[in-house]
Protein backbone atom coordinates (compact mmCIF):
# COMPACT_ATOMS: atom_id res chain seq x y z
CA UNK A 1 0.00 0.00 0.00
CA UNK A 2 2.88 2.23 1.03
CA UNK A 3 4.84 1.28 -2.31
CA UNK A 4 1.52 2.29 -4.13
CA UNK A 5 0.99 5.27 -2.71
CA UNK A 6 4.17 6.52 -3.04
CA UNK A 7 4.26 5.76 -7.01
CA UNK A 8 1.01 7.46 -7.44
CA UNK A 9 3.03 10.18 -5.79
CA UNK A 10 5.66 10.53 -8.12
CA UNK A 11 4.15 10.16 -10.86
CA UNK A 12 1.61 12.87 -10.06
CA UNK A 13 4.35 15.34 -8.83
CA UNK A 14 7.11 15.15 -9.64
CA UNK A 15 6.32 15.53 -13.52
CA UNK A 16 4.37 18.82 -12.47
CA UNK A 17 7.67 19.71 -10.48
CA UNK A 18 9.96 19.08 -13.54
CA UNK A 19 7.79 21.35 -15.60
CA UNK A 20 8.06 23.88 -12.56
CA UNK A 21 11.98 23.76 -12.79
CA UNK A 22 11.90 24.19 -16.82
CA UNK A 23 9.98 27.59 -16.50
CA UNK A 24 12.06 28.59 -13.67
CA UNK A 25 14.87 28.01 -15.68
CA UNK A 26 13.23 30.11 -18.52
CA UNK A 27 12.38 33.28 -16.38
CA UNK A 28 15.55 33.33 -14.75
CA UNK A 29 17.59 33.36 -18.40
CA UNK A 30 16.71 36.94 -18.45
CA UNK A 31 18.81 38.27 -16.48
CA UNK A 32 21.50 36.16 -17.54
CA UNK A 33 21.43 36.38 -20.75
CA UNK A 34 21.12 39.99 -20.57
CA UNK A 35 24.25 40.11 -18.52
CA UNK A 36 26.05 37.82 -21.46
CA UNK A 37 24.77 40.17 -23.71
CA UNK A 38 26.92 42.75 -22.76
CA UNK A 39 29.70 40.46 -23.94
CA UNK A 40 28.07 38.68 -26.94
CA UNK A 41 26.24 40.74 -29.86
CA UNK A 42 22.89 39.50 -29.75
CA UNK A 43 23.02 38.26 -33.20
CA UNK A 44 26.24 36.39 -32.54
CA UNK A 45 24.69 34.92 -29.32
CA UNK A 46 21.56 33.70 -31.13
CA UNK A 47 23.84 31.88 -34.10
CA UNK A 48 26.26 30.50 -31.57
CA UNK A 49 23.64 28.72 -29.16
CA UNK A 50 21.37 27.73 -32.41
CA UNK A 51 23.95 26.17 -34.10
CA UNK A 52 25.34 24.10 -31.17
CA UNK A 53 21.58 23.06 -30.48
CA UNK A 54 21.04 22.47 -34.03
CA UNK A 55 24.23 20.10 -34.52
CA UNK A 56 23.33 18.33 -31.45
CA UNK A 57 20.08 17.41 -32.97
CA UNK A 58 21.68 16.73 -36.18
CA UNK A 59 23.71 13.91 -34.56
CA UNK A 60 20.92 12.62 -32.59
CA UNK A 61 18.90 12.53 -36.04
CA UNK A 62 21.89 10.53 -37.79
CA UNK A 63 22.25 8.58 -34.40
CA UNK A 64 18.59 7.18 -34.72
CA UNK A 65 18.67 6.89 -38.69
CA UNK A 66 15.99 9.82 -38.85
CA UNK A 67 15.35 11.73 -42.55
CA UNK A 68 17.65 15.03 -42.63
CA UNK A 69 15.56 16.47 -45.49
CA UNK A 70 11.84 15.51 -44.74
CA UNK A 71 9.89 18.29 -45.14
CA UNK A 72 12.74 20.67 -45.73
CA UNK A 73 10.77 23.87 -46.57
CA UNK A 74 8.82 23.79 -43.74
CA UNK A 75 12.40 23.64 -41.59
CA UNK A 76 12.96 26.26 -43.37
CA UNK A 77 9.93 28.75 -43.34
CA UNK A 78 9.58 27.98 -39.23
CA UNK A 79 13.35 28.63 -39.01
CA UNK A 80 12.95 32.12 -40.68
CA UNK A 81 10.39 33.04 -38.06
CA UNK A 82 12.16 31.08 -35.67
CA UNK A 83 15.19 33.64 -36.02
CA UNK A 84 12.73 37.08 -36.21
CA UNK A 85 11.47 35.91 -32.94
CA UNK A 86 15.11 35.38 -31.06
CA UNK A 87 16.66 37.61 -33.09
CA UNK A 88 13.99 40.43 -32.24
CA UNK A 89 14.25 39.57 -28.60
CA UNK A 90 17.52 39.39 -28.10
CA UNK A 91 18.01 42.93 -29.67
CA UNK A 92 15.58 44.44 -27.28
CA UNK A 93 16.50 42.66 -24.32
CA UNK A 94 19.59 44.49 -24.83
CA UNK A 95 17.92 47.72 -24.81
CA UNK A 96 15.56 47.51 -22.31
CA UNK A 97 15.06 45.41 -18.81
CA UNK A 98 14.61 42.00 -18.01
CA UNK A 99 11.64 42.67 -16.20
CA UNK A 100 10.27 44.35 -19.37
CA UNK A 101 11.33 41.30 -21.49
CA UNK A 102 10.08 38.69 -19.78
CA UNK A 103 6.48 39.89 -19.42
CA UNK A 104 6.22 41.75 -23.10
CA UNK A 105 7.45 38.47 -24.83
CA UNK A 106 4.44 37.10 -23.93
CA UNK A 107 1.84 39.03 -25.18
CA UNK A 108 2.93 36.52 -28.49
CA UNK A 109 0.38 33.49 -27.19
CA UNK A 110 -2.43 36.54 -26.14
CA UNK A 111 -2.52 38.09 -29.82
CA UNK A 112 -2.84 34.67 -31.66
CA UNK A 113 -6.45 34.02 -30.82
CA UNK A 114 -7.29 37.52 -32.63
CA UNK A 115 -4.82 36.76 -35.29
CA UNK A 116 -7.11 33.54 -36.19
CA UNK A 117 -9.72 35.75 -35.82
CA UNK A 118 -8.78 38.26 -38.41
CA UNK A 119 -6.47 36.05 -41.17
CA UNK A 120 -8.27 32.08 -40.69
CA UNK A 121 -11.99 33.75 -39.31
CA UNK A 122 -11.75 31.21 -36.71
CA UNK A 123 -14.07 32.11 -33.72
CA UNK A 124 -12.85 34.66 -30.91
CA UNK A 125 -14.27 34.65 -27.77
CA UNK A 126 -14.98 37.98 -25.60
CA UNK A 127 -12.30 36.39 -22.67
CA UNK A 128 -9.73 36.47 -25.17
CA UNK A 129 -10.38 39.96 -26.39
CA UNK A 130 -10.16 41.04 -22.78
CA UNK A 131 -7.36 39.26 -21.82
CA UNK A 132 -5.55 41.35 -24.90
CA UNK A 133 -6.87 44.59 -23.54
CA UNK A 134 -5.69 43.80 -19.52
CA UNK A 135 -2.67 42.82 -21.19
CA UNK A 136 -1.81 45.92 -23.23
CA UNK A 137 -3.17 48.04 -20.18
CA UNK A 138 -0.39 46.21 -18.03
CA UNK A 139 2.04 46.60 -20.82
CA UNK A 140 1.00 50.55 -20.37
CA UNK A 141 2.17 50.65 -16.99
CA UNK A 142 4.86 48.03 -16.98
CA UNK A 143 6.96 50.17 -19.30
CA UNK A 144 5.02 53.98 -17.73
CA UNK A 145 3.28 54.35 -20.97
CA UNK A 146 3.96 54.87 -24.76
CA UNK A 147 6.98 58.00 -24.51
CA UNK A 148 8.78 55.51 -22.08
CA UNK A 149 8.62 53.00 -24.52
CA UNK A 150 12.36 52.09 -25.03
CA UNK A 151 13.55 50.97 -28.81
CA UNK A 152 14.42 47.20 -26.65
CA UNK A 153 11.04 47.39 -25.35
CA UNK A 154 9.84 47.96 -28.90
CA UNK A 155 12.09 44.89 -30.44
CA UNK A 156 10.94 42.73 -27.94
CA UNK A 157 7.28 43.51 -28.52
CA UNK A 158 7.90 43.02 -32.32
CA UNK A 159 9.29 39.57 -31.03
CA UNK A 160 6.14 39.30 -29.10
CA UNK A 161 4.35 39.16 -32.81
CA UNK A 162 6.34 37.05 -34.58
CA UNK A 163 6.12 34.60 -31.83
CA UNK A 164 2.45 34.45 -32.65
CA UNK A 165 3.28 34.18 -36.65
CA UNK A 166 5.67 31.24 -36.23
CA UNK A 167 2.82 29.20 -33.65
CA UNK A 168 0.39 29.88 -35.79
CA UNK A 169 2.09 28.55 -39.13
CA UNK A 170 3.60 25.53 -36.60
CA UNK A 171 -0.10 24.63 -36.04
CA UNK A 172 -0.92 24.81 -40.01
CA UNK A 173 2.31 22.55 -40.96
CA UNK A 174 1.32 19.78 -38.25
CA UNK A 175 -1.96 19.76 -38.98
CA UNK A 176 -1.23 18.89 -43.00
CA UNK A 177 0.87 15.92 -42.31
CA UNK A 178 2.98 13.88 -39.84
CA UNK A 179 6.51 15.46 -38.48
CA UNK A 180 9.85 14.60 -37.74
CA UNK A 181 10.16 16.70 -33.99
CA UNK A 182 14.26 15.65 -34.25
CA UNK A 183 14.77 16.29 -38.05
CA UNK A 184 12.37 19.70 -37.41
CA UNK A 185 15.14 21.11 -34.50
CA UNK A 186 17.85 20.48 -36.51
CA UNK A 187 16.64 21.96 -39.73
CA UNK A 188 15.19 25.43 -37.73
CA UNK A 189 17.89 25.95 -35.40
CA UNK A 190 20.62 25.34 -38.06
CA UNK A 191 18.93 27.58 -40.41
CA UNK A 192 18.58 30.58 -37.32
CA UNK A 193 22.46 30.10 -36.89
CA UNK A 194 23.28 30.49 -41.14
CA UNK A 195 20.66 33.65 -40.97
CA UNK A 196 22.28 35.13 -38.09
CA UNK A 197 26.08 34.40 -38.98
CA UNK A 198 25.19 35.84 -42.31
CA UNK A 199 23.13 39.45 -40.60
CA UNK A 200 26.19 39.80 -38.38
CA UNK A 201 28.81 39.59 -41.11
CA UNK A 202 26.61 42.01 -43.28
CA UNK A 203 26.58 44.46 -39.81
CA UNK A 204 30.39 44.06 -39.62
CA UNK A 205 29.61 42.66 -36.30
CA UNK A 206 32.68 39.98 -34.98
CA UNK A 207 31.51 36.56 -35.08
CA UNK A 208 34.35 34.99 -33.41
CA UNK A 209 33.64 34.96 -29.44
CA UNK A 210 37.21 35.28 -27.42
CA UNK A 211 36.47 35.79 -24.79
CA UNK A 212 36.59 32.52 -22.73
CA UNK A 213 34.08 33.18 -20.20
CA UNK A 214 31.55 34.43 -22.08
CA UNK A 215 31.58 31.12 -24.13
CA UNK A 216 31.27 28.96 -21.34
CA UNK A 217 28.65 31.27 -20.01
CA UNK A 218 26.87 30.52 -24.27
CA UNK A 219 26.99 26.71 -23.14
CA UNK A 220 25.90 26.50 -20.08
CA UNK A 221 22.43 28.55 -21.22
CA UNK A 222 22.05 26.48 -24.51
CA UNK A 223 22.17 23.25 -22.60
CA UNK A 224 20.08 24.59 -19.45
CA UNK A 225 17.66 26.70 -20.99
CA UNK A 226 17.44 24.43 -24.79
CA UNK A 227 18.56 20.78 -24.59
CA UNK A 228 18.01 19.97 -20.72
CA UNK A 229 14.38 21.57 -20.84
CA UNK A 230 13.46 19.81 -24.32
CA UNK A 231 14.34 16.19 -22.97
CA UNK A 232 12.76 17.16 -19.43
CA UNK A 233 9.60 18.74 -20.83
CA UNK A 234 9.00 15.28 -23.20
CA UNK A 235 9.01 13.10 -20.53
CA UNK A 236 7.33 15.29 -18.33
CA UNK A 237 4.44 15.91 -20.67
CA UNK A 238 3.14 12.23 -20.67
CA UNK A 239 2.32 12.59 -17.16
CA UNK A 240 0.84 16.19 -16.54
CA UNK A 241 -2.44 17.44 -17.64
CA UNK A 242 -3.15 20.22 -19.70
CA UNK A 243 -4.42 22.84 -17.07
CA UNK A 244 -1.52 22.30 -14.86
CA UNK A 245 1.04 22.16 -17.24
CA UNK A 246 -0.33 25.59 -18.84
CA UNK A 247 -0.33 27.78 -15.42
CA UNK A 248 2.97 26.19 -14.53
CA UNK A 249 4.20 27.63 -17.87
CA UNK A 250 2.24 30.92 -17.51
CA UNK A 251 4.93 31.12 -14.39
CA UNK A 252 8.24 31.74 -16.29
CA UNK A 253 7.55 35.63 -16.63
CA UNK A 254 6.73 36.08 -13.50
CA UNK A 255 9.65 34.25 -12.45
CA UNK A 256 11.63 36.46 -15.04
CA UNK A 257 10.15 39.52 -13.34
CA UNK A 258 11.05 38.03 -9.71
CA UNK A 259 14.75 37.32 -11.10
CA UNK A 260 15.03 40.69 -12.19
CA UNK A 261 13.91 42.50 -9.64
CA UNK A 262 15.63 41.05 -7.06
CA UNK A 263 19.03 39.41 -7.79
CA UNK A 264 19.02 41.34 -11.33
CA UNK A 265 18.51 44.38 -9.01
CA UNK A 266 16.63 45.94 -12.04
CA UNK A 267 13.64 48.97 -10.61
CA UNK A 268 10.58 47.69 -9.49
CA UNK A 269 7.77 50.49 -8.83
CA UNK A 270 4.10 49.71 -7.56
CA UNK A 271 2.45 50.50 -10.94
CA UNK A 272 5.21 48.65 -12.65
CA UNK A 273 3.73 45.08 -10.39
CA UNK A 274 0.45 46.15 -11.06
CA UNK A 275 0.98 46.00 -14.41
CA UNK A 276 2.49 42.58 -13.91
CA UNK A 277 -0.26 40.98 -12.07
CA UNK A 278 -2.43 42.29 -15.04
CA UNK A 279 -0.39 40.85 -17.57
CA UNK A 280 0.22 37.49 -16.07
CA UNK A 281 -3.76 37.62 -15.51
CA UNK A 282 -4.11 38.21 -19.17
CA UNK A 283 -1.96 34.86 -19.86
CA UNK A 284 -4.22 33.04 -17.23
CA UNK A 285 -7.35 33.38 -18.99
CA UNK A 286 -5.96 32.61 -22.29
CA UNK A 287 -4.06 29.64 -21.20
CA UNK A 288 -7.88 28.93 -19.61
CA UNK A 289 -9.73 29.33 -22.63
CA UNK A 290 -7.48 27.41 -24.89
CA UNK A 291 -7.26 24.34 -22.66
CA UNK A 292 -11.12 23.94 -22.09
CA UNK A 293 -11.59 25.13 -26.06
CA UNK A 294 -9.75 21.82 -27.25
CA UNK A 295 -6.29 23.43 -27.84
CA UNK A 296 -3.99 22.10 -25.83
CA UNK A 297 -0.32 22.60 -24.54
CA UNK A 298 2.31 20.97 -26.02
CA UNK A 299 5.52 21.34 -24.61
CA UNK A 300 7.48 19.77 -27.10
CA UNK A 301 6.74 22.41 -29.75
CA UNK A 302 7.89 25.21 -27.11
CA UNK A 303 11.72 24.04 -27.24
CA UNK A 304 11.73 23.38 -30.82
CA UNK A 305 10.31 26.89 -31.38
CA UNK A 306 12.15 28.93 -28.87
CA UNK A 307 15.44 28.25 -26.49
CA UNK A 308 13.38 29.12 -23.17
CA UNK A 309 9.99 30.74 -24.10
CA UNK A 310 6.39 28.35 -23.23
CA UNK A 311 5.12 28.12 -26.41
CA UNK A 312 0.98 26.86 -26.63
CA UNK A 313 -0.10 25.99 -29.87
CA UNK A 314 -3.49 24.25 -30.98
CA UNK A 315 -3.46 20.66 -31.82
Amino acid sequence: MHISVSKEFSMRWIPLIAVFCVALSWGWSFSYVKGVLDVIPPLVFVGWSFLLSGLFFFVVAVFRGEPLLFRWREGLVLGFFLFLLEGLQKIGLSGTSAGNTAFISEIGILVIPIMEWLFFKKFLRRAHVFALILAFFGLYELTGGIHHLTSGDLFVLACAFACAAYIMITDRYEKESASNIITLCAQQFLFVAAISFSCASVLDVPIVIHDTHAITQLVFLTIITMLFPYFLVQWAQRYVNDMRAAFTYSLEPVFGGAFAWTIGGEQATPWMLVGAVCMFSAMIIVQYQNVHGRRRTDPSDIVAGVAHRSITRAS
